[in-house]
Parts: C-alpha cells; structure tokens; sequence
C-alpha cells in the first residue's frame, strides 16, 4: 500500500532477455514513430504512451519532436529517463538480483487472473441500436 494506506501498488516483474532493446537504448524519436504505427495500424483509438527522453541531449528537441507527429499521435506524454522522478513510475529498469526477489515473492496460481468468465461477444452500435455479432 501506498503511505495513506489509500492505494495498493504492484510489481510485476519482467526478464526481457538480453536480445531486446531497454527504453534507455531507444531514442525518443523512436518510440513516438512505435506509438504512431500502433496507433494506425492496430489501435482503433488513442494509443496510451509514455516516451522517455534524455534531458541531457534530447529534451531541446521536445518541440520538433510535437510538431511532427501531431497529426500521427491524439496524445503523448514525456518523463525524462531517470528511475527518481516519481515513487511510482510506470516502468522502472531493476538488477538481476531485485527480478529474482521480486519473482520469488510471487504466489498461488496467477495463470487464471483476468480469465473468470466467458468473454463477450463485441457489440457493433450504430446509431439506436446495437447488435451482438455471431459467430
């Protein structure tokens, strides 16, 4: 729980390998263009992203950055990439030995959360009405 005792914050602890880029070897430029192909090619609305840029050398190019791809992305938002920012941030880079304790912690069957019904076929409305496609 958080210091007022108001929140419950969980950590989910991720091994992405050694062949996978981390945020700290992706330019800014590269994670907007990401957002911006997932955005219109897969999302059917606005993409929820978090860029992280170097203060030191790429935050003089935050407005250059804007006005190219303000008709790619609805919305962005920018953290600078140190892990102090924020108590809580969004994602946060940890050694080997804080994955290993954090995974160790970890208990019961998670495999089934999110899984406790039959999903729901997708409702198409138009206008007044809205129908359930059959499948």
């Amino acid at each position: 729980y958080t210091k007022d005792h108001q929140t419950l914050v969980v950590e989910i602890p991720v091994y992405v390998g050694n062949k996978c880029k981390t945020v700290k070897e992706v330019t800014m430029w590269e994670q907007a263009e990401l957002a911006a192909i997932l955005q219109k090619y897969w999302a059917d609305n606005q993409v929820s992203c978090s860029i992280k840029f170097d203060p030191e050398n790429e935050a003089k190019d935050l407005p250059m950055l804007l006005n190219e791809y303000q008709y790619k992305l609805k919305a962005i938002c920018f953290l600078p990439k140190q892990n102090t920012q924020y108590d809580q941030m969004p994602y946060e880079e940890i050694t080997e030995s804080k994955y290993l304790e954090l995974k160790a912690n970890i208990h019961g069957n998670i495999s089934r959360i999110g899984c406790f019904k039959d999903p729901v076929a997708e409702k198409f409305c138009d206008n007044d009405k809205c129908v359930a496609e059959s499948y």
